[in-house]
């Protein structure tokens, strides 16, 4: 069952990579469609405890598969800070959060597009430690 679960949390990565990865090139076509996408969902209901839940999930299972990973130190490290960061969204507030995504949809399209490409690289980052 230990490689069975090793496994699963392996997949789990390389999802939520290929999933930043899908999403950033989406955003790359259409930023102002990502940005309406992100601030409807945030706004929902659920948007808070999605957000939160998200980070939760991915900072456990980076913690989880940092030994076996091709950068230990990395995935551990940015495990934890999906982990704070899960702490201090709920923290800062609803509030703030939409002003911050009104102040970065305010930002110019190859801002923006900057920002997608980062987020190419940390999901190939995640995929390719994995592999």
């Amino acid at each position: 069952t230990s490689k069975i679960m090793s496994t699963l949390l392996e997949a789990i990565v390389i999802l939520v990579g290929g999933l930043i990865l899908a999403l950033c090139v989406f955003g790359l076509c259409r930023p102002d469609r990502l940005l309406k996408i992100v601030k409807s969902v945030f706004e929902g209901k659920a948007g808070m405890s999605l957000a939160v839940g998200a980070r939760i999930v991915l900072g456990v299972v980076l913690i989880l598969v940092a030994p076996e990973s091709r950068f230990p130190f990395a995935f551990q490290l940015l495990g934890w800070v999906a982990l704070i960061a899960a702490v201090v969204l709920p923290l800062v507030g609803r509030s703030r959060i939409s002003n911050l995504l009104e102040w970065f949809e305010c930002r110019p399209r190859g801002w923006i597009r900057g920002w997608l490409l980062f987020g190419l690289m940390f999901g190939g980052f995640l995929i390719f430690g994995e592999y």
